[in-house]
């Protein structure tokens, strides 16, 4: 990668597309990071939004490494290991955009319901395992956070019943858990509750909450008539609290959004106009990519292609791993709201 801090090693890796239709018009991002151990689990890591990039993780969360801002030009990078470790210590991380369009995953047209992304997850995992036929019936963990709280359960029991329809004995993924984190899987219930963190936190007081409660009243009266509609209204409760917070940040309300912006866009310049941007989208092998920027840390176009799945639950997909004794952990942030 270029501008790695200099006298450090850069951890092993490996990237690039695969494909998760059947004519190979949508082309799946990856980047691989093997464990020391070749025996190791798999783990597969997505990011939300919808459209959000898995680069968030990479980067930000548990990857190997980091990124910062050594200055304002076009060259000032820094890209060094992670001083806090990272989950490849313990598994092949894998991470990965998805659906088609999410940050460096390219082709049209794009997605729009859930079953169809999990079909072409499928594929991709097809096509994945194909190229590393030593991950066959590893041991697999499917991981992420967000809207993979929808992701997640969904593509976990669509990897359970394919393993189910091979030889008895044989799994090709053998799914050992599935991994939530701040999941958004029961999406009226917080849309509705996102009151609580903040409220406690002191951001609200008495005096916002009747504007909170009717807009919470609206969000549910709406679900039954317009889904589309619906999406925008129920979201605009956590807009609120932001507005009359100063722009707190949802995520983590101990902060500002302006606390945490700098650190995520460093990510964004360094594959959008770096001065060294085609080297690092060479070393990641997506020059033959179609899409235009050819990186985004959130595509607004994915997002709105999914708009009538936003208000979905998907609490049937963990009940029913639940049911088959495939463990799902749900953890969260105790300050996000």
């Amino acid at each position: 990668m270029p501008y790695f801090r200099e006298g450090q090693e850069q951890p092993a890796s490996c990237a690039g597309t695969v494909s998760s239709n059947e004519d190979g018009s949508h082309q799946l991002f990856y980047w691989m990071f093997p464990a020391e151990n070749d025996d190791a689990p798999v783990a597969l890591w997505l990011n939300g939004g919808p459209g959000a990039s898995s680069s968030f993780a990479n980067f930000l969360m548990n990857g190997p490494m980091r990124m910062e801002r050594t200055g304002s030009g076009v060259d000032d990078f820094e890209v060094y290991l992670n001083p806090f470790g990272s989950w490849s210590y313990e598994a092949h991380m894998i991470y990965v955009d998805q659906p088609v369009g999410t940050g460096f995953s390219y082709g049209t047209p794009l997605l729009t319901t859930m079953d169809e992304a999990a079909n072409e997850f499928i594929n991709f995992m097809d096509s994945l395992y194909e190229l590393y036929p030593q991950f066959k019936g590893r041991d697999l963990y499917i991981t992420g956070e967000s809207y993979a709280g929808k992701y997640v359960p969904r593509y976990s029991w669509a990897l359970f019943e394919d393993d189910q329809q091979t030889e008895e004995g044989v799994k090709k993924f053998n799914l050992k858990s599935s991994l939530i984190g701040d999941p958004y899987t029961v999406p009226m219930t917080q849309r509705t509750s996102m009151h609580i963190v903040p409220e406690a936190l002191n951001i609200l007081d008495d005096s916002n909450m009747p504007q909170i409660a009717a807009m919470e009243r609206r969000c549910k009266e709406m679900v039954s008539t317009n889904l589309t509609e619906s999406a925008d209204t129920c979201s605009d409760i956590m807009g609120y609290i932001c507005d009359v917070s100063g722009d707190v940040f949802p995520y983590d309300q101990r902060i500002f959004a302006e606390d945490w912006d700098p650190i995520e866009q460093v990510v964004t310049d360094y594959f959008q106009i770096s001065g060294k941007v085609e080297q690092a989208w060479e070393a990641v092998h997506i020059m033959d990519s179609t899409k235009e920027p050819k990186f985004e840390m959130s595509s607004g176009r994915v997002g709105d292609a999914f708009v009538d799945d936003n208000l979905l639950s998907y609490n049937k997909y963990v009940n029913l791993l639940v049911q088959n004794e495939s463990p799902v952990l749900i953890y969260a942030g105790e300050f996000d709201a």
